[in-house]
């Protein structure tokens, strides 16, 4: 499956939260099988073919919707799956670090969400840049600080960033959902992942990187329910 000119169909509101007004953007159905599971640092993701989809339009919009905080409710997916599921299930919310919402407000700005309205997403020809080796290689030099936060409050994961932070993660999702169903068909039993970095580089952390603490999130393509 392609990325381009995929349409997701999503459920918006607005809410206000200390005087300020955010949009926010959640699937119309929530996924059915994406379990997200919390970690020391690292947090355990299982998706289905739908699921890993919801996830790649979550991301592009959020790098390219500054204004929009984009909310996957997964708490009410799958209970259990595979057999790396364990620790405090999770919601997950990707948004730009220029919107400014702190994450303790999220349960007051969750709280707020009654009436919404449907929007469909049409991702472009070229949803993610092509980017190179040197393009990554950058990514962990000391001077850069296009990297993913990482926060956790009211049952959830935060994922914070610029959209240089979340397009240089991109490439993972989208082998996810274009790959990994043909390479699980052409040899069951295949292990197929995107492994997305959170924080500065442990060994290229500059002063203002220590406090944004390396992490991953393993998003795993389920050999059971793909």
């Amino acid at each position: 499956m392609k990325l381009a000119g995929t349409a997701w169909r999503t459920l918006t509101a607005d809410v206000a939260v200390g005087g300020r007004k955010f949009r926010v953007v959640r699937p119309a159905r929530p996924p059915k099988h994406a379990p997200l599971y919390t970690g020391y640092r690292s947090h355990q993701m299982l998706v289905d073919k739908p699921s890993a989809v919801d996830l790649a339009a979550a991301w592009w919009l959020a790098a390219r919707s500054p204004r929009t905080v984009v909310w996957l409710p997964l708490r009410q997916t799958a209970a259990s799956c595979g057999s790396h599921c364990y620790g405090q299930r999770l919601d997950l919310v990707l948004m730009h670090h220029s919107l400014s919402l702190p994450v303790a407000a999220w349960k007051q700005a969750r709280a707020q969400i009654r009436q919404t309205r449907p929007h469909t997403v049409v991702l472009p020809e070229r949803p993610f840049p092509d980017l190179t080796q040197a393009d990554h290689e950058r990514s962990h030099w000391r001077e850069n600080h296009d990297h993913l936060r990482f926060a956790l409050a009211a049952d959830t994961l935060f994922l914070i960033g610029s959209r240089a932070a979340f397009e240089l993660q991109a490439d993972q999702l989208r082998g996810l959902v274009e790959d990994c169903p043909a390479h699980m068909a052409a040899k069951p039993g295949t292990h197929c992942c995107a492994e997305i970095g959170l924080g500065g580089a442990p060994f290229t952390s500059s002063d203002k990187n220590r406090r944004n603490a390396w992490g991953e999130v393993h998003v795993e393509y389920c050999a059971d329910h793909r």
